[in-house]
């Protein structure tokens, strides 16, 4: 249950703590006094995202604490532990919003994300606002409601879990076939490409090769010849280059003494009489391997067309480049080729799942249609007690294809004078039928679950008299089981209340802050008689304020 909240710089809250108890604590006062703020307090303890807007004072952090107090076996503490977060006597929620927009929560103390916050506060506080009323009129709503009666909340969300992850293989899937049929529209072409670039055997460097190759058969008469006389000029002719060398080098030799720089000359002819002797040799080695092959030229000619045609073709210039493309189009055919058994393999998956959930789907459907009966039983039970005499609820059931709700579809019909002619409830209730229904549901609910906490923001919307009566004594009843915090502006409701609340605005250097206090015996008949008769409290009305409060 809810302990203690507080509140520090939020909205025109400047700093207040409330303490609450056990069984049924009403909230009143005036519209606009910031009862609606001491539920955004509350909600974002419960997880909502914080903006900084709702900061008071924009030079100071805003404040929100929460205690809650739980059994120590309870589901709360089991996700603690399983998140690392140390269990206390109470558990303390805290959110801080800085003046820049960034919002912290902790839990015990340690710092939470706010998904985890969620998931606490979810087990802790089951929040009814006024416009929440409306979730009765959606089938998918409906749906849920029936699902947490017959406390199937574990199993439908262990079937939603696999149903996800069906979608996501499913898609997956489609995602595989829709790429294997564009590749296999492309094959031929990929495969015709790919088999000029391998028809070719390309390695680096080899186009270059061919062509320096190509250029030497083409021209290897030329070559020779040109390889020849040089062999002639150096070495062979009368006199030749050599034969002159060295009678140069030999004139200069007899001077060598006389000069150093004539010395170095001399040796450097020697040297170059000795390189052209090897160049010599060279040439003549190159003269012999330089042969004129028709056949060959042929053939590398082929391939060297072949390969500037691809060069062109594919917008490149060297062999690397083209390689590169080659090895492109084969790894494209490969996943061709093992596309297929992917597909195969995530068939299998996407069956295989689809079958578990499908099982999942229907051990929940027959749950669901048995325990229709006893949800519209109970209910018709509780109806007269909310001023609903003749009324009649029924539910009606279809089956659908498989979705993220499983196979089931249903509709809450209502009947609200037994006219026998029961309608879908959107068409057939006023918005204050609607909020008696909601209580009615809420009380099914709280006594199939462990919440320890049920927060009604004004309930009694559209209610009045002796239907408002009877209305309090299900909050109180449901009080007993639970502890229940109302919302409410008719005093037939707070009069049944065990605690009460008033929220008013006080003028505080300038600014309407909100109040908040705890009403004492006296406090509250004059409270309750203000809000039979308004503003002058008449004698007639503290004596009625009286009735109500002592004759419980």
């Amino acid at each position: 249950m809810l302990t203690k909240l507080a509140v520090k710089n939020f909205a025109i809250i400047e700093e207040l703590t409330l303490d609450f108890e056990n069984n049924l604590t009403v909230i009143t006062g005036e519209t606009g006094a910031g009862k609606s703020i001491l539920l955004g307090a509350l909600e974002l303890i419960l997880g909502k995202r914080a903006n900084h807007s709702v900061i008071l004072n924009q030079n100071e952090k805003c404040l929100v604490e929460a205690y809650f107090s739980t059994p120590k076996h309870s589901r709360v503490n089991e996700i603690l532990t399983a998140n690392d977060i140390e269990i206390f006597s109470d558990i303390i929620i805290r959110r801080e919003i800085s003046p820049n927009g960034r919002s912290r929560a902790f839990i015990n103390d340690t710092p939470t994300k706010l998904e985890l916050l969620q998931e606490v506060g979810s087990l802790l506080v089951d929040m009814h606002r006024q416009f929440d009323n409306y979730e009765l009129l959606r089938p998918t709503e409906q749906l849920l409601f029936l699902d947490h009666y017959l406390q199937l909340d574990e199993e439908r969300t262990l079937f939603q879990t696999n149903f996800d992850a069906y979608r996501k293989l499913h898609k997956e899937l489609q995602s595989e076939i829709e790429l294997a049929n564009q590749a296999k529209a492309e094959k031929d072409y990929l495969e015709f490409v790919w088999n000029e670039i391998d028809e070719l055997q390309l390695s680096e460097s080899k186009i270059e090769d061919w062509t320096q190759k190509l250029e030497l058969l083409e021209n290897a008469q030329s070559i020779k010849m040109s390889l020849l006389e040089a062999v002639q000029v150096i070495q062979n002719s009368e006199p030749s280059v050599i034969e002159k060398l060295k009678e140069t080098s030999k004139n200069l030799g007899q001077f060598s003494s006389a000069s150093s720089a004539i010395s170095s000359l001399h040796e450097r002819i020697t040297t170059v009489i000795e390189e052209l002797k090897d160049i010599s040799t060279d040439l003549e080695i190159e003269e012999e391997n330089v042969t004129a092959d028709e056949e060959q030229q042929q053939d590398i000619g082929e391939k060297v067309d072949l390969a500037n045609k691809l060069l062109h073709k594919h917008n490149v210039q060297t062999s690397s480049e083209l390689l590169a493309i080659g090895n492109t189009f084969e790894k494209k055919l490969n996943q061709i080729e093992s596309s297929s058994h992917t597909i195969e393999i995530l068939s299998k998956k996407v069956s295989d799942i689809f079958d578990k959930c499908k099982i999942q789907s229907e051990k929940i459907s027959k749950k669901r249609v048995k325990g229709m009966k006893t949800f519209s039983q109970e209910l018709n039970t509780l109806l007269p007690n909310l001023g609903f005499v003749n009324a009649q609820f029924d539910i009606t059931h279809s089956f659908c294809e498989l979705s993220l709700n499983g196979i089931d579809e249903i509709n809450f019909l209502f009947d609200a004078n037994n006219v026998g002619k029961l309608s879908e409830l959107r068409k057939s209730i006023s918005g204050g039928e609607m909020s008696r229904i909601m209580l009615a549901i809420k009380s099914l609910l709280a006594n199939q679950s462990e919440m320890p906490c049920l927060l009604f923001d004004e309930i009694d919307t559209g209610i009045s008299g002796e239907t408002a009566l009877k209305v309090g004594r299900i909050l109180q009843q449901l009080s007993k089981g639970h502890q229940v915090i109302s919302i409410t502006h008719l005093p037939q409701i707070a009069a049944k209340a065990n605690h009460h609340l008033f929220v008013s605005k006080e003028e505080k250097l300038g600014k309407q802050l909100t109040q908040v206090k705890k009403l004492s015996t006296i406090e509250r008949e004059k409270t309750i008689a203000k809000m039979l008769s308004g503003k002058n409290k008449s004698k007639s009305a503290l004596l009625a304020a009286k009735d109500l409060l002592h004759n419980n």
